[in-house]
């Protein structure tokens, strides 16, 4: 297994929409980190579309390679404390630019989830949370969702 490292600088090319679409084909770009948060945080949205996504790969797991599955909580412990520094240093970043709480908890949560999807690869699992880490790793941040999940755009700022 080729583990996912966070060897990026995060939020690099926030805004730059060529940089983008190298990685995200159809989406709806926002331009500053005001309406990031505004899609983040608009009525839970987002949080549901990211829910909803981890439980399809929880269930998807538990029925593709249950007694594997079973090492999930593991897995996750073992994301966080590896991102544990990348996290450190991405809060640091946003208490610098005053920005909002809701960018890291969002972050960590795509982040471990991808890390979690990528354990378990060779059950060729959802590939969301891996769709989202390259979206990171190109120095962007995905923040929400445009329309009624699953039809609609996924938002990148």
């Amino acid at each position: 297994m080729n583990e996912l490292e966070i060897d990026f600088e995060w939020f690099l090319n926030v805004g730059d929409p060529k940089s983008a679409t190298r990685i995200v084909r159809d989406f709806f770009q926002v331009l500053d980190w005001q309406s990031a948060v505004d899609a983040l945080t608009q009525g839970g949205k987002w949080d549901d579309v990211q829910m909803d996504e981890r439980n399809e790969l929880s269930l998807y797991l538990n029925n593709r390679c249950h007694s594997e599955f079973q090492k999930w909580n593991f897995v996750i412990s073992e994301a966080k404390v590896k991102y544990e520094a990348a996290f450190e240093k991405l809060k640091t970043y946003l208490m610098k630019n005053n920005l909002s709480d809701a960018i890291l908890a969002s972050c960590q949560w795509d982040t471990v989830n991808a890390y979690a999807a990528n354990y378990f690869l060779e059950w060729n699992p959802p590939r969301f949370y891996l769709h989202l880490f390259e979206i990171y790793r190109a120095g962007h941040f995905p923040c929400g969702w445009n329309g009624d999940w699953p039809k609609g755009k996924l938002i990148v700022f």
